[in-house]
């Protein structure tokens, strides 16, 4: 992670830890994998700054990848 980037998860606030799976979104928020599938069942949005992911017609058209693994 980059230096002053967030080390925690802003869904649970535990810290982020070696090896586990991390889940990063269009607006470059990071979080533990199972806490943000489980945010996004209950709204599509990112929970620090509220900016909904791309449609995939806008994803196909940006050519943007899907939520992307790291860790």
């Amino acid at each position: 992670m980059a230096a002053g980037a967030r080390e925690e998860c802003a869904v649970c606030l535990q810290d982020f830890v070696a090896e586990e799976k991390l889940r990063m979104m269009p607006c470059s928020h990071t979080f533990h994998q199972r806490c943000i599938f489980d945010w996004l069942r209950l709204g599509c949005i990112c929970p620090l700054c509220r900016r909904a992911p791309p449609t995939q017609q806008e994803d196909d058209k940006l050519g943007c990848p899907e939520l992307g693994a790291t860790g």
